[in-house]
């Protein structure tokens, strides 16, 4: 008989909870100020004055005097048209005008001569009256060969084609040789004056009313006397170096593209900017008083939208939904949720629980606030 003795021994499990520390966090006050706003849109640049210029008589181009491309000064000639029969008939003009001043000279004559043998009664009145028309129809000539011989100056004039403005002259559409008229035929070339040079831009009706209920609200606080000043971005990323004003705004909303029609002026001394470009621009001098902005990374996406983490009085992490504005790299603008006094998690918050004991230290941004608001919106009128 064997004996088994089986000691059986319990073994007591003990839990042992251990107490999380506190999460060291990055915080800061939420703190009201005031920020400069840059409303953005995308604009398009056109010369200041698009000019056509065209024959305005009838005849063959004799030479041209300019290179496609190039800049040209008011006044410079572009084109000359023969001027040879132009010149011909100036001369037409000015004998007829001789002849017309030696009849009315002629009638001045015989009335100096009939009117003393009309007092004398040695002559017929009847004479006198007769020199008198003459005359009348003579001062009627002369006034009419003047006026030929304007028309004549000035259509020998027209062969002399000159620019109006000073600016970049386009292709030439007609060579020398090539006849033109004062009709369908007369388009030679195009003027582009280019300083200033304008560039515009359309505002959709949604950001005009957005624009006005934040001014009339006191959100946006805009500059006075329209002192906008307009900076353009150019497709490389660089900044035009030249700041412009606002020069026309839009007074109504085109029902086929719910857009209102703004434009700048921008000085274009260099010609750096040229007809036709795609530009960004940006309006100065709009300030947002009493605003709330927030580090981007304070600032979370959940299921319900964005929200951030704010230290209560007893050192817990607490959730709070927002609404957020305009982005800011690399702030963000919050509408609504925060307010002043609130103490806001910056750092820290990737792992952090609703109720979690935090310990809080001043939070040190490694970066300085931009300084503009990527919003579309259109200035004031």
């Amino acid at each position: 008989m064997s004996l088994v003795v089986v000691l059986g021994c319990k073994k007591e499990q003990v839990a042992v909870q251990r107490e999380v520390p506190p999460a060291p966090v990055g915080v800061m006050t939420v703190t009201p100020t005031t920020r400069p706003i840059v409303y953005s849109e995308i604009g398009q640049t056109a010369a200041s004055r698009k000019v056509e210029i065209r024959a305005r008589i009838k005849g063959y181009i004799a030479k041209r005097h300019f290179e496609e491309g190039k800049r040209a000064e008011e006044g410079d000639v572009l084109y000359e048209i023969d001027p040879r029969e132009f010149q011909v008939a100036l001369q037409q003009a000015e004998a007829q005008l001789l002849r017309s001043q030696a009849n009315l000279d002629l009638a001045d004559r015989d009335i100096g001569r009939l009117t003393p043998l009309v007092e004398q009664q040695s002559i017929s009145p009847k004479e006198l009256d007769d020199a008198l028309t003459r005359q009348k129809v003579g001062r009627g000539d002369v006034a009419a060969s003047q006026a030929d011989v304007e028309q004549a100056n000035l259509r020998l004039s027209y062969t002399k084609i000159t620019t109006p403005v000073s600016g970049i002259i386009g292709l030439t559409l007609k060579q020398e040789g090539s006849f033109v008229d004062d009709l369908n035929n007369s388009l030679l070339t195009t003027a582009l004056q280019t300083d200033p040079m304008y560039v515009n831009f359309a505002v959709p009706e949604r950001s005009m009313l957005r624009y006005t209920d934040d001014v009339r609200s006191g959100r946006v606080v805009i500059p006075s006397d329209n002192g906008w000043r307009v900076l353009v971005e150019l497709a490389d990323g660089s900044t035009y170096e030249i700041p412009g004003t606002l020069d026309m705004v839009g007074f109504e909303v085109n029902p086929a593209t719910g857009t209102a029609q703004f434009r700048a002026s921008i000085p274009n001394p260099d010609g750096k900017l040229i007809d036709g470009q795609f530009v960004k621009v940006r309006l100065l001098g709009a300030t947002r008083p009493g605003a709330i902005v927030v580090p981007q990374k304070a600032v979370q996406m959940g299921e319900q939208g964005p929200f951030v983490y704010v230290v209560t009085p007893e050192n817990t992490a607490e959730i709070r939904p927002v609404k957020t504005g305009n982005w800011i790299p690399p702030e963000w603008f919050v509408e609504d949720g925060l307010k002043p006094g609130d103490t806001l998690i910056v750092d820290g918050i990737q792992k952090l629980q609703p109720g979690a004991k935090v310990a809080p230290h001043p939070y040190i941004a490694t970066t300085q606030p931009a300084t503009r608001a990527a919003a579309t919106a259109p200035p004031p009128r």
